[in-house]
Order: C-alpha cells, then sequence, then structure tokens
C-alpha cells in the first residue's frame, strides 16, 4: 500500500469518526436539556420521596437501564 493510499483511508476514517462525534453531541444536547428541565422541577420531587414508583407507572429499575431511564422515570414523577 502507497503512502499516498494510506494517508487518504487515514484521512476518510478521521472524517467518519468526526461525523459519528457530532451526532454524539445532538443527543447529548437533548439529554443536557431533560437534565435541565428534571433540575428545575427538583422541588416537586421533595413532597413525593415516600411514594412507590408503581403509582408513577414505573417498573422495576435495574443495572441495564440506562442513566437516560432514571432520568425519564424522575420526569414521571415531578410531573404527575
Amino acid at each position: 500500500m502507497k503512502k499516498e493510499e494510506l494517508a487518504r483511508r487515514l484521512v476518510r476514517l478521521a472524517s467518519m469518526m468526526v461525523a459519528e462525534d457530532e451526532e454524539d453531541d445532538e443527543i447529548d444536547a437533548k439529554f443536557v436539556e431533560k437534565v435541565r428541565e428534571l433540575k428545575r422541577s427538583l422541588p416537586r420531587l421533595a413532597s413525593k420521596k415516600r411514594r412507590k414508583l408503581g403509582q408513577y407507572g414505573i417498573g422495576t429499575l435495574k443495572g441495564m437501564n440506562t442513566v437516560e431511564d432514571l432520568v425519564d422515570a424522575l420526569m414521571k414523577v415531578v410531573s404527575g
């Protein structure tokens, strides 16, 4: 493989990686907005701390769930 061809492949690979990173930033921006919205709603959460999650339609949270799942569950509690 010639150096020029190798360089072109490396540049192509780098540009693909940058494109993937930009997609992740878009998703992260949405998640950050969810967390900010939850933060504004935290005072309402304190009064609901002794209620069961099932009352809000939330099933068992397991180790396989993501942090985003947890944020969504908390948003259900504060909105319900």
